[in-house]
Order: structure tokens, then C-alpha cells, then sequence
């Protein structure tokens, strides 16, 4: 694998799917893209939310690849950490942010990113597109809007032997799929939450559940 030029145009890349479509896998494979360049200058950032189920400061793939990141809350405290860090300074490497988890984050992550693109830090950002409902994750959607590429993955649906590509993160509630209006938005997986009682999963259209939401457009 050849390593990466300094490019002359710094894009904002957004990696986003559903619950296991490998987004981490996929932006730790940017960061080993990097790596080939040891003089390359690498943040990596995760939000506090996650650490329950991944330990602190650390980004983890459901394949077992590590990187180690700063555990963060805020898009405040990201750029914060920018500058303690010098990434700001152009010093003749390639400056890159990872992010990881970052529908957590506010939404002022879409204006750190594009900052970040005019200081000449190329950006990627990995995370859920949508919640479980349908709706989208506002600090994603905003991400997204700013994006120069956009990576969508999609995982495989876990529905008995369903062969179909899932593109919704299902959750389920004792084995039963939430209502729409349910107020948790602590994320988990389909190897056990990080709440009691609470699973999610991977689905396909047609084996996702949400009851009660809102149906427009009926062809009904």
C-alpha cells in the first residue's frame, strides 16, 4: 500500500451506515493509510459515550483493530485539544483529525470540521447516520452537508437468515422493537448495550421495526 501524498486540496470525509457496517473498521483503515507516512501528524478523538463499552481513550473495531484517541464530549474541547496539539500549525506533514463516534458530538463538529479544512487538517468522520427511529442524527446530518466525499456503508441484516443488506440500526427493548417516541439515544451493539435490557442491531427495510412512527407518503 503506497503511502498517502500531502494533497493540495483537504477534504472532510464522512463515514456513515448503521449499526455493524464496519464505519470504525473503515476509519481505522484511514489511519493506517497514514501511518505509512511517519512523519504524518495524527489526532484521533472519540466521544466520552462510548468508553463504557470500549474502555477509555481508545477507538476499537469490531474486528479488534486499536487505535489510540482522546475521549471527548465537545466540539469545544476537540479544538481545544487542536491547539494543545499544534494541529492548527502548518509544519510541513500531512495534518489529519480522525473522528470517531462522532454523532455524539454537537453539532458545532460540522463548523470544527470545515475550520479544520481551511487550516489545511484533512478530517474524517465516522458515525450513525440515523437513529433508531428513522430520524436523522442532527450532528451527522450536518456533517454531512459540509462533507467533500461521503463513505455509506451498509452492514448485513440480522433478521433470522435474511440475506439483505441492513441500512437501519434496529433497537430492541427485551427483544421487542422500540416506539419511535422512546427516549434513550445511548448507543450499543448487537454484542450487549451499554443500558440494561437494551440491544441493537442491524436491519433491512423490511425487517425494521419502529411502532408508532409517523407514516407519510402511503401507497396505501
Amino acid at each position: 500500500m503506497a503511502a498517502l501524498d500531502i494533497p493540495r486540496f483537504t477534504p472532510i470525509e464522512a463515514i456513515v451506515g448503521p449499526m455493524g457496517a464496519a464505519k470504525t473498521a473503515e476509519l481505522l483503515a484511514r489511519a493506517e493509510l497514514h501511518s505509512f507516512r511517519n512523519r504524518d501528524h495524527v489526532v484521533a478523538v472519540t466521544h466520552l459515550n462510548d468508553q463504557a463499552r470500549v474502555g477509555p481513550n481508545i477507538i476499537k473495531s469490531r474486528r479488534g483493530k486499536k487505535l489510540g484517541a482522546h475521549s471527548l464530549e465537545t466540539s469545544d474541547q476537540v479544538h481545544s485539544l487542536l491547539v494543545r496539539e499544534g494541529l492548527y500549525q502548518p509544519n510541513g506533514r500531512a495534518r489529519v483529525l480522525l473522528i470517531d463516534e462522532g454523532q455524539f458530538f454537537d453539532e458545532d463538529l460540522a463548523r470544527l470540521a470545515v475550520n479544520c479544512q481551511k487550516a489545511g487538517i484533512i478530517v474524517y468522520y465516522s458515525g450513525l447516520d440515523l437513529y433508531f427511529n428513522g430520524e436523522p442524527w442532527e450532528t451527522s446530518r450536518a456533517v454531512l452537508a459540509v462533507a467533500s466525499k461521503v463513505t455509506k456503508l451498509v452492514a448485513r441484516c440480522t433478521f433470522r437468515k435474511c440475506p439483505e443488506y441492513a441500512t437501519r440500526t434496529q433497537m430492541l427493548i427485551d427483544r421487542q422493537p422500540a416506539p419511535y417516541n422512546y427516549h434513550n439515544r445511548v448507543v450499543g451493539d448487537d454484542r450487549g448495550s451499554v443500558v440494561p435490557k437494551l440491544k441493537y442491531t442491524a436491519r433491512c427495510l423490511n425487517h425494521w421495526e419502529v411502532p408508532g412512527k409517523p407514516v407519510r407518503f402511503s401507497p396505501d
